[in-house]
């Protein structure tokens, strides 16, 4: 006997009315034009359209290992060969001399809730130290470690400040010294990278800006920032 449909005596009209909404539902053609087309029509004029710059950033990298978890079928083995991260002798003491003695002088009420800024101290501690050039290779001036050392350096300061991690994090990270290293030209790198690894220079890249629903191209965005003798200095970002 078929499935039985609540209330039905004899369970036929469950079984032939299940068995159309399977067959239809498991049609490719039915899925396409009547549920993922339409769905996908209204999320396209819905979303804003992918800007050069965004794409330029979506390609730029690869998804590792972490393929494997949407390929349906990992490859545990792969996983399991590269091997184990671990810190060279210069980066250990970086993280045992200028981290712990950066954490020491981070109060992060002081930091977050009265000063609203980082103090003069660690600015200059930051800047002496090289934390703002931590992937600029030793060549230009930088201490060039590598990036578990970098995860490292900012979990530790994540645990005393959340502000100061994320000034040491990001020109490491979403600062221009890897685009240099990576896309700049010779004569770039030579003018740019030690004077980011002095902290002669600071510079900002912005990827949103007020009634800016997606990121434009980044000279569009009008923004101002303090310069260094104080004064306010209006940039292109």
């Amino acid at each position: 006997m078929g499935p039985r449909l609540r209330g039905d005596d004899d369970g036929r009209c469950g079984a032939e009315s299940d068995t159309l909404a399977e067959t239809c539902m498991s049609e490719p053609s039915f899925r396409r034009d009547w549920i993922t087309k339409p769905i996908f029509g209204f999320a396209r004029r819905a979303l804003p359209s992918l800007s050069a710059t965004e794409r330029e950033a979506i390609e730029a990298g690869d998804v590792w290992w972490d393929g494997e978890l949407f390929s349906g079928k990992p490859n545990w083995q792969k996983l399991l060969a590269f091997p184990p991260a671990k810190l060279s002798a210069e980066e250990q003491a970086f993280l045992d001399g200028p981290v712990e003695a950066l954490c020491r002088m981070l109060d992060d009420w002081r930091i977050t809730w009265e000063l609203r800024d980082l103090p003069p101290e660690v600015w200059d501690f930051l800047k002496r130290h090289k934390f703002f050039a931590m992937i600029i290779p030793k060549a230009y001036g930088g201490l060039g470690f590598s990036a578990y050392a970098h995860s490292q350096v900012i979990r530790k300061l994540a645990t005393r400040s959340l502000p100061g991690a994320v000034t040491a994090m990001v020109p490491n990270s979403l600062g221009p010294g890897e685009l240099l290293l990576h896309f700049g030209t010779k004569e770039q790198q030579d003018y740019w990278l030690p004077r980011l690894a002095e902290a002669k220079r600071f510079l900002a890249s912005g990827s949103r800006a007020p009634r800016r629903a997606r990121m434009p191209q980044p000279w569009s965005i009008p923004a101002w920032s303090p310069a260094a003798c104080g004064r306010a200095t209006r940039f292109w970002a």
